[in-house]
């Protein structure tokens, strides 16, 4: 120890004589640090961090409904969560939630909140215990009980009641419903899911209170995520094993329905879904980042081989007043790591900002979102540990090197030069340098040419100018009478709104991350098993809609006011649909089943439109089915215009809304190219991430090649005065720099291409209509990489051709 602190002191004595060094050393180090901690910071938020209130997170899992090829998963309908839940299953209990959009008002100022209906046994089985008041009782959750009762977060009882100790058993308004608060949860609970951000719990069965139905049938409306805690000495594998007994039973009662599908156990994760893709796409970004601090590591290992080199004299005097290898090593690793503990510092507070704003963003989703991804204690000691292991690895080289020395040749000679060995491994340093940032950049450059393809791919529709605002009406309760006059009247006044040429409304709008499918049956044929072609995407939509969205109708008619529940039921499907069941026919007039397998409501085909994507861009065609709304109702619909500009219309279809209904809050709102963006989301993140590291990237290595031949410049002082002495002219000494920077950028370049060629195949998924080694972008960056490289090589090159000969010998 006594060691360690002299070794600091004289770390911060001597670098203090070099602020300059310094300054930049730490600056990039900042920077390799401050980026990997800010992606490491969201991934420990989405992934690792579990919220307040969970005592032993680690016995918890998530049950899921899945297609057998893992493709996608979905919730459960509530007689399937009950057969989980009343079986042997390997747990102490199973409980159910459904999140929802909510509005809790109280003295007449209505607040938008995520609301949580959760089974009785959710907060039990999580472990979490009330800040004030009880949770539910089973009465309250179960068929003829009353499931008008609430419980409050701890955020929203201090903010929106002032921390009121009195307020359990007051009533408060929640989706104008009237509900007795029993409860507080404990301060930071806001359920399993944190960035949910409930901030108000009730009853799985006061779905009732939302819907004309009985509280016994309400709960089976639902489809509900699952949640529940290991038995003592369990494991996923035997809560796995139990499920797909369960799930085996399940399938013989409705083997047609559930063909395919299966249950699948996860771990808990703090994520509301998809944490595989999740988990994937942060591994990516923390590859990035990983790159970027190699880059910036390396550059500062270069900086410190060079700094070492200067000192060659100091250390071979030291060396021969008997300080041993091990001791300078170990003083100049000291350096090192001082140097970067420093940078880490910054590159930390560099995170914090970055994430307080990355905190901020808000998807347009209906269900606000909470994210936090400050540094917590996780981070920092990742921060800590990535910060020292880099200081001493990225150090080490610098520190062998500089310390076995010739000791005859440092002593005697004034020159600080290092040999070709050290100038060798510079040029290594850089040539890393190089093959990392041309594998960002073609990285960066393959997802914005990805990104701009994805503006010309034919999604079927035209989302230009069209303005969308979601309104669910369950959260005001209102029953199906209601919700067809709330939505008729708004419709009516939108489309009479000056400057609207058409407006329509759909339940789900194309490509915003949410999607609905249903059985689809024929008649006169067999299903055959495994046909492909009993499930497909299905939408409710009123007349008016395949025109505001310019959806081409290839033959049949629209829908009209007069397809209602006194007309018979017909349907509109897309080509993909007529296509495949109907090749070569007219798939109009024909009669398709829909909805359960067991009792398909028949349909008959009025209509085929034009195939579009649905879900994402670079989807395969998929079957989709339209409903009239007349015929098939929905509480949840989107409004569409076309006419006015999106953000006029927006707030038109609001104002209209607020004077209909005073207490409905909008949902997902804005114009529809601004919704339709989510799914380019992870694709915008990562090209954004990519080119800003590359952009990085390339800096700090044109100014290591800078650096590099700035340096092997003033080593080769007396070379090049004896060559220009001889008669050498300056355009020969500036091709020989220039050469020397060129070469070592192609070597870098063509490590950095191979190393694309293998590592863009993994990103197929984010690219769309561009291929993983496409040669436009290989070119541009080859080009704009040698750019780079002459203009860092060209600098040192004319500072050589002004050497003095003379001046140059006489200095040797």
């Amino acid at each position: 120890m006594e060691t360690l602190i002299q070794d600091v002191k004289y770390t911060v004595r001597t670098l203090g004589k070099s602020p300059v060094f310094v300054a930049v050393a730490v600056l990039t180090v900042a920077l390799g640090i401050g980026a990997t901690t800010t992606i490491f910071s969201v991934a420990n938020s989405l992934i690792f961090r579990t919220p307040d209130g969970l005592p032993n997170h680690e016995e918890l899992v998530t049950l899921h409904r899945i297609n057998r090829d893992g493709s996608s998963f979905h919730s459960f309908p509530f007689d399937e969560y009950e057969a989980y839940a009343t079986s042997d299953n390997g747990l102490t209990g199973l409980a159910a939630y459904d999140i929802f959009g909510g509005s809790l008002t109280s003295d007449g100022d209505p607040q938008i909140l995520s609301g949580q209906m959760v089974t009785q046994n959710y907060f039990s089985i999580l472990g979490t215990r009330p800040a004030l008041g009880r949770f539910f009782l089973p009465e309250e959750d179960s068929p003829g009980g009353d499931p008008a009762v609430v419980v409050l977060s701890y955020g929203t009882w201090q903010n929106r009641f002032g921390g009121d100790s009195s307020i359990v058993g007051t009533n408060v308004n929640l989706n104008s419903h009237s509900f007795t608060v029993v409860g507080v949860a404990e301060e930071g609970f806001t359920g399993h899911i944190s960035i949910a951000g409930v901030g108000a719990f009730i009853p799985l069965s006061a779905r009732s209170l939302f819907a004309e139905a009985s509280v016994g049938d309400a709960r089976k409306l639902l489809s509900l995520e699952t949640i529940g805690r290991m038995q003592p000495g369990g494991s996923v594998e035997l809560v796995q094993n139990a499920a797909d007994v369960i799930w085996h039973r399940l399938q013989e009662e409705l083997p047609e329905e559930r063909e395919g599908q299966g249950a699948d156990v996860r771990p808990y994760s703090n994520l509301l879904a998809a944490t595989g893709p999740v988990s994937a796409f942060m591994a990516l970004l923390l590859g990035i980042s990983g790159l970027i601090l190699m880059i910036a590591s390396l550059n500062v290992a270069s900086m410190l081989l060079s700094r070492a080199s200067s000192r060659r004299k100091e250390i071979a005097v030291r060396q021969a007043l008997g300080a041993s290898r091990s001791r300078i090593v170990g003083q100049l690793l000291t350096e090192s790591i001082v140097l970067f503990v420093v940078g880490g510092g910054v590159g930390i507070a560099f995170s914090y900002w970055t994430t307080g704003i990355l905190s901020n963003v808000q998807l347009p989703i209906e269900v606000p979102l909470v994210f936090d991804f400050s540094p917590d204690v996780r981070v920092l000691m990742f921060t800590l540990a990535l910060t020292l292991g880099t200081g001493l690895l990225f150090g080490l080289t610098p520190a062998l090197k500089a310390s076995n020395p010739n000791l005859s040749t440092a002593l005697y000679s004034d020159s600080a030069g290092s040999g070709s060995s050290g100038t060798r491994l510079r040029g290594s340093f850089v040539g890393i340098q190089v093959a990392v940032s041309a594998l960002l950049l073609v990285g960066a450059g393959l997802l914005l040419r990805g990104l701009r393809e994805a503006r010309t791919v034919d999604v079927g529709f035209d989302p230009e100018g069209v303005g969308a605002v979601l309104y669910d009406v369950d959260v005001i309760s209102y029953n199906e009478v209601q919700g067809r006059e709330f939505f008729r009247g708004l419709h009516e006044r939108v489309a009479g709104m000056p400057g609207v040429v058409s407006a329509a409304a759909i339940n789900i709008l194309p490509l915003s991350l949410s999607n609905a499918q249903t059985a689809l049956t024929l008649p006169d044929r067999p299903q055959e098993r495994g046909d492909g072609i009993r499930r497909s995407e299905a939408s409710v939509v009123t007349p008016g809609y395949f025109q505001t969205m310019r959806i081409p109708l290839s033959s049949g008619r629209d829908f009209t006011e007069s397809d209602n529940s006194g007309a018979p039921n017909v349907v509109i499907i897309n080509e993909e649909i007529a296509r495949r069941l109907w090749p070569g026919e007219n798939a109009v007039g024909k009669t398709i089943g829909v909805g359960s397998s067991r009792e398909p409501v028949e349909v008959e085909i009025i209509g085929v439109v034009q195939t579009t994507k649905y879900r994402s861009l670079g989807e395969d065609p998929r079957f989709m089915i339209y409903r009239p709304f007349n015929q098939d109702y929905s509480a949840e619909m989107a409004v569409v215009t076309r006419g006015l500009e999106p953000a006029a219309a927006v707030s038109g279809i609001r104002n209209i809304a607020l004077a209909l209904e005073p207490d409905l809050p909008p949902g997902m709102l804005g114009s529809l190219e601004e919704i339709n963006g989510i799914v380019l989301l992870p694709s915008r993140m990562a090209a954004f991430v990519t080119t800003l590291f590359g952009s990085l990237g390339i800096m700090l290595a044109g100014v290591g090649l800078y650096g590099l031949l700035s340096y092997s410049v003033s080593q080769r002082t007396r070379e090049i005065g004896i060559r220009i002495a001889l008669g050498a002219d300056s355009g020969a000494v500036r091709s020989m720099v220039v050469r020397s920077g060129m070469k070592l950028t192609a070597i870098g370049l063509g490590a950095g291409f191979a190393l694309a060629l293998a590592a863009t195949r993994l990103m197929r998924n984010l690219l769309f209509g561009v291929s993983p080694s496409d040669p436009l972008t290989f070119g541009l960056i080859a080009g704009f990489l040698l750019l780079v490289a002459f203009v860092a090589s060209y600098i040192p090159a004319i500072r050589a051709t002004r050497t003095d000969p003379m001046e140059a010998l006489r200095y040797e």
